[in-house]
């Protein structure tokens, strides 16, 4: 849910000569919520996900950072636990998930924002560890717990209430960022 990788890139002290630096997430980032329910547990992934950056000429500062996660592409394994999953996100009415990056702190690295769940925004904070990667990509990886109640979502119920969702759930994250290259001018310039 988030925007991570943002953390990873401002947190690496990658050089540029660059007036301004753009990355964004590749095609290997992961986003998995775990969570459980009266007797038994689960895993819900979400292998789509869109997520830019925008950074000063050193790096150091941050001018924005956005992920965005399509609940659409949330797979719980079985289908019907991935619709009873799009449902209690409200996927309908609010499409994706979101994280806005609004400040960073480099030791321990901790990302600060604006997460969005089935229409409801929070502050939040998540921590994270990161690893640079050859070529100038970087990847973030950790989790944070998240209250469904925090975000106006009702823990679901199944079969007359025998069956409950805990609150409680875990949002994972392995995100890979990359530089995105400057555009070309026309006339190859």
């Amino acid at each position: 849910m988030k925007a991570l990788f943002l953390i990873a890139v401002l947190a690496t002290s990658l050089q540029t000569t660059m007036a301004q630096d753009s990355f964004h997430t590749q095609p290997d980032s992961r986003f998995w919520i775990e969570g459980s329910a009266t007797g038994t547990s689960f895993v819900c992934r979400v292998d789509s996900l869109a997520g830019t950056a925008q950074f000063g000429a050193t790096n150091t500062s941050l001018a924005s950072g956005t992920l965005h996660v399509p609940v659409a592409h949330v797979d719980c394994g079985n289908s019907r636990m991935t619709a009873d999953m799009r449902e209690t996100l409200h996927a309908d009415r609010h499409p994706e998930i979101s994280f806005s990056l609004t400040g960073v702190e480099r030791s321990p690295v901790q990302a600060h924002g604006i997460l969005a769940i089935a229409g409801v925004e929070r502050s939040v904070s998540i921590h994270g560890t990161l690893r640079p990667m050859d070529g100038g990509q970087v990847r973030v990886t950790g989790s944070t717990r998240l209250r469904l109640s925090d975000f106006g979502i009702e823990p679901p119920t199944k079969f007359f209430g025998l069956v409950r969702v805990h609150n409680e759930i875990d949002v994972h994250f392995d995100l890979v960022g990359a530089r995105r290259q400057p555009a070309q001018h026309a006339g190859g310039q």
